[in-house]
């Protein structure tokens, strides 16, 4: 996401569009049905899945994270990594008011 003048919106507003931002890339929309799919997730098998690379992959998580949308538990050698449910269902319910606006 650009540069905002954040006093000009609200905290709301800027989560939306933070959590739309990060949901803008085909990439990350595929890792997000990957871990819906599979019951672990780790970097490493989302590397073979994608067919990117490492680093690629790694960006595209960090993205996911800042956007609050991974929740993710250590291992000694790897981490396992969960949707935020909770983040989902704020980004539903703030896109259904705004759907809903145009009916």
């Amino acid at each position: 996401m650009g540069l905002i003048k954040p006093n000009n919106y609200n905290k709301e507003e800027i989560t939306f569009a933070r959590i739309a931002d990060a949901l803008s890339h085909p990439a990350r929309t595929r890792i997000i049905e990957l871990i819906q799919e599979e019951n672990i997730v780790t970097q490493t098998s989302l590397v073979s899945h994608l067919n990117l690379n490492r680093t690629s992959v790694n960006r595209h998580i960090n993205n996911l994270r800042r956007a609050n949308l991974l929740l993710n538990k250590y291992r000694i050698h790897y981490e396992i990594l969960h949707l935020n449910e909770e983040t989902f269902l704020q980004f539903e319910k703030r896109l259904q008011e705004l759907s809903s606006s145009y009916k």
